[in-house]
């Protein structure tokens, strides 16, 4: 990637939603607007060549155009200019730590219609299972759709709320209930996957909430083969 940092007038820039993993508001970034009148804009944003109408297109920094634009009133901004394609754009941005599982979901599926697992995971530099996960969310009810945009559903969750066959949307919501955290170590998907199919072969797969408890860290194992036995 090659960058230059030069002041571009905000007439020049697409502000594409579409682009943009993280939804928000233009009010909502009021505060930030403060924060840079007062101690200026710390990193530039990141631009890239676009056609039609205008030079260049948002890569990241939607939240701090929006401020400089629309609260600031500036006529220009500090950007980067990279040359670089729309994949790596998208991985780029799916590094960022407030994008919840929707966010990614909805981001892949909009890059990258009709590509297969392996070829998405390669483009991104993801595994295979990383993709599933966020691929098969959009297949999902819409209740879990809802969770997981909210960040009550992560990666590990839903790969257990897509192995339980019986009830997804209430095992979901088991799962996004919200407990106190416990220094109990939480099972990996092997182990969610085994302990399903245990409950499965008891005739127990209406345990949901025990299930979600135990998934969450908050029962142990033990705790919820018992209760099955009662």
């Amino acid at each position: 990637m090659k960058y230059e940092v030069i002041e571009v007038p905000v007439e020049d820039i697409f502000f594409d939603r579409d682009f943009n993993c993280r939804s928000f508001t233009i009010d909502s970034t009021a505060s930030l607007a403060k924060s840079i009148e007062k101690h200026g804009l710390f990193a530039p944003i990141i631009l890239q060549p676009f056609g039609g109408p205008y030079k260049y297109r948002i890569v990241a920094g939607h939240r701090r155009y929006a401020a400089m634009r629309y609260h600031l009133r500036r006529e220009k901004i500090p950007a980067f200019i990279c040359e670089a394609g729309e994949e790596a754009n998208l991985a780029e941005n799916l590094d960022r730590r407030d994008l919840t599982l929707w966010e990614q979901a909805e981001a892949i599926n909009k890059q990258f219609p009709g590509r297969s697992l392996r070829e998405i995971a390669r483009a991104l530099n993801r595994s295979p299972n990383w993709v599933w996960v966020r691929t098969c969310l959009m297949k999902m009810p819409q209740e879990i759709k809802q969770l997981a945009a909210s960040g009550q559903l992560n990666g590990r969750q839903l790969d257990a709320v897509y192995h339980c066959k019986k009830d997804r949307v209430e095992f979901a919501r088991g799962l996004a209930v919200n407990r106190p955290r416990t220094t109990r170590r939480r099972p990996n998907v092997l182990q969610i996957r085994e302990m399903l199919r245990e409950l499965a072969g008891r005739g127990e797969e209406g345990k949901v909430m025990q299930f979600g408890l135990w998934v969450l860290g908050d029962i142990s194992k033990e705790e919820i083969l018992g209760k099955s036995q009662e």
